[in-house]
């Protein structure tokens, strides 16, 4: 089917997808899109493989940025910190040794 406009990527030259069942029941989809214009995995595998390839260098310094394994509320020194001082009150439950609550059956719920 011809389009008029890019897609959010660039032009689409071929997709697949297929849905996926979770443990829990929920669909969610898996999809390929190979976009038109851009390497095959051949010219992708050359130039990886050369050490002296400018495009090498900046594949890898994308994804080292893409992998950084931040805290959402801190670094990893003032998360530490910040449980270090948790552990000192009396009555602190560590999160990670407990489980979480059951949450109210349906009759229940309706009371709320």
């Amino acid at each position: 089917m011809e389009s008029e406009h890019h897609g959010l990527y660039g032009d689409t030259s071929a997709y697949y997808g297929t849905v996926e069942q979770q443990g829990r029941l929920a669909l969610h989809l898996h999809m390929l899109l190979w976009l038109h214009g851009n390497l095959n995995p051949q010219e992708i595998h050359k130039r990886i493989m050369d050490p002296e390839s400018d495009w090498q260098k900046k594949m890898v310094k994308y994804l080292e940025s893409t992998h950084i394994g931040e805290f959402m509320t801190g670094s990893q020194t003032q998360v530490l910190e910040t449980v270090n001082n948790n552990e000192k009150i009396s009555n602190y439950i560590d999160p990670t040794m407990t489980l979480p609550e059951e949450p109210p059956l349906p009759w229940e719920r309706r009371r709320m």
